[in-house]
């Protein structure tokens, strides 16, 4: 469940960062993204809401039940015209022409 909500967020704020900068998605956007989710405090309320759904009493695995947390987790978390505004600004000096290689991390 977290990876999907997670993943649709970064989505969201790649969308954002895409749509109201006129950069386009590169190795760099994506790691902006991901370290802006990662920053943020919808990672650790999304976090801390699945677990705490997946650990209450009587909670019964099921399709229905796991589409409709997700489902609410993502409406609830997604990106405000306030925050969207705020990538604006933030994104204004952004030069996706400098972009940079994926480097994975060294497994350890």
């Amino acid at each position: 469940m977290n990876y999907i909500v997670a993943l649709t967020l970064i989505m969201q704020i790649i969308f954002a960062i895409t749509t109201s900068t006129n950069n386009i998605v590169s190795c760099r956007l994506i790691k902006v993204a991901l370290t802006a989710f990662n920053d943020s405090s919808q990672k650790r309320t999304v976090h801390f809401a699945i677990k705490e759904h997946l650990d209450r009493p009587g909670f019964q695995l099921g399709r229905d039940a796991a589409l409709a947390k997700i489902t609410e987790l993502i409406k609830s978390n997604g990106i405000t015209p306030e925050e969207m505004a705020k990538i604006k600004t933030l994104m204004e000096g952004f030069d996706v022409t400098n972009d940079e290689p994926w480097v994975a991390p060294a497994a350890s």
